[in-house]
């Protein structure tokens, strides 16, 4: 097919540098049609169309059965073989009746499956260093994503989520047993799986582990080798996959500690400068040095801002009387 052709979406969908195009291939030929797409306007809409048609095929197979398809078409194709039957240059009402039959047939069919394609993508969400964003889930749900965090979940199932990195949760609870927000909340990380009941929770998942604090309702942790636990109000605890084991589990006093980062602070309860060094490469995305080894042990009291890293370290440096050097991607401490 040369540039100057007209596009018809029913003959690109079976071209087969059409459907690498689709998904993303790179050679000379898919090369082309990405010029085409972005060069003709008038060609846009029907590759637009087309792309949708190629990508739901996948999901039309996988949704009906294969006897259920094959039957369906040797229908078609029997009910256009009579048609074929009345003579070319007579009018045909039973010819166009099928005519119409087959156009809706396949309509239907499409439009089924773009709408199972796009019930079954991921809605993504990801924040950068640096960066904090607040989200309304489609059940009425909050969560505030930390930096360096990433939450997706099926369109079809919204009260399922995968995360990493740093999320608080606020799960709206429903009482319209019909409602989308009746079904349990649950939220998978790389260690575990946590089974919500109309709740406020901080999940974080970061270094080979994740740390729950529940402030409110009730969760229950299904950490796949080591069971179930179900958490009260106030309580933390720290599992790792990795190591197989739960690395602590207390009650906490200050959630507060924890929870800060949603206000933009840092507060610093009793914690190590070294510590506060790892926080701060997590959310930064930016390596951290002490020269000065005996400076790690260092016990930091108070808070600081953690919006933007360059008030945090001159906070740092006046609080703490600290000398620190910040280039474009370290932060020393001397």
């Amino acid at each position: 097919m040369t540039q100057h052709d007209p596009l018809q979406a029913d003959q690109i969908i079976e071209d087969l540098t059409f459907i690498q195009w689709v998904r993303g291939e790179k050679n000379a030929q898919t090369q082309e049609w990405e010029y085409r797409y972005q060069n003709h306007p008038g060609d846009r809409k029907v590759m637009d169309q087309a792309k949708l048609v190629v990508e739901g095929v996948p999901f039309q197979r996988r949704f009906i059965s294969d006897s259920k398809v094959e039957s369906a078409w040797q229908k078609l194709e029997a009910a256009l073989d009579q048609t074929h039957e009345a003579a070319p240059n007579r009018f045909s009402p039973t010819r166009i009746h099928w005519k119409y039959a087959a156009a809706i047939l396949v309509l239907i069919v499409a439009g089924m499956s773009v709408y199972q394609f796009y019930q079954s993508r991921f809605e993504i969400y990801v924040t950068d260093f640096g960066e904090r964003e607040m989200i309304v889930l489609p059940d009425g749900s909050q969560v505030t994503m930390n930096a360096n965090s990433t939450l997706r979940y099926q369109r079809r199932n919204p009260r399922e989520v995968e995360m990493t990195g740093e999320i608080y949760f606020d799960i709206k609870k429903m009482s319209d047993p019909k409602a989308i927000g009746s079904k349990p909340f649950i939220v998978h990380t790389p260690d575990l799986d946590i089974h919500v009941l109309g709740t406020e929770f901080n999940v974080n998942s970061r270094q080979a582990r994740t740390d729950i604090l529940l402030e409110e309702g009730r969760i229950e942790l299904d950490m796949l080798r080591q069971g179930r636990l179900e958490m009260l109000p106030g309580d933390f605890v720290s599992y790792s996959l990795a190591e197989n084991r739960i690395l602590k589990q207390a009650t906490t006093r200050k959630p507060e500690v924890i929870t800060s980062w949603k206000e933009g602070v840092l507060l610093l309860d009793s914690i190590s400068l070294a510590s506060t060094l790892t926080l701060l490469e997590e959310t930064y995305d930016i390596k951290t040095v002490i020269q000065n080894v005996e400076l790690g042990a260092k016990i930091l009291v108070g808070g600081v801002p953690n919006d933007n890293l360059e008030m945090c370290v001159k906070a740092l440096r006046t609080i703490y009387n600290l000398e620190i050097e910040l280039t474009p991607d370290s932060l020393i401490v001397r």
